[in-house]
């Protein structure tokens, strides 16, 4: 089974807070996903639920919705954001100078 794990970037202060897998989430049609764990309060700015992806990198670190990634394949290399629509997440490259600009990547 697949874990789902969350964690929140808050943009005024540029921060980072990881979700406790324990913490309770919740769907509401008007405000969306939401995390119980945390009060709106704590956030005084905008933030943005990010999701884990269920993979890590080269260091064994979780790849959440939101990273940054060098991908490496015989013609080079891509470096995109990973992101999470139409039911999976996928790789979002900006222009490059090379063979693959403005590519999307996806895995499931």
């Amino acid at each position: 089974m697949r874990k789902i794990k969350f964690r929140i970037w808050e943009y005024e202060n540029k921060k980072m807070f990881y979700v406790p897998e324990d913490a309770a989430l919740h769907w509401d049609r008007k405000y969306g996903l939401w995390v119980e764990f945390y009060e709106l309060e704590e956030f005084p700015g905008k933030v943005e639920l990010l999701q884990y992806t269920n993979l890590k990198d080269k260091n064994g670190q979780d790849i959440y919705e939101g990273d940054i990634v060098t991908i490496h394949h015989s013609d080079g290399e891509l470096i995109g954001v990973v992101k999470f629509g139409n039911g999976e997440f996928y790789i979002d490259c900006p222009p490059q100078d090379h063979l693959f600009s403005n590519c999307i990547l996806s895995f499931s």
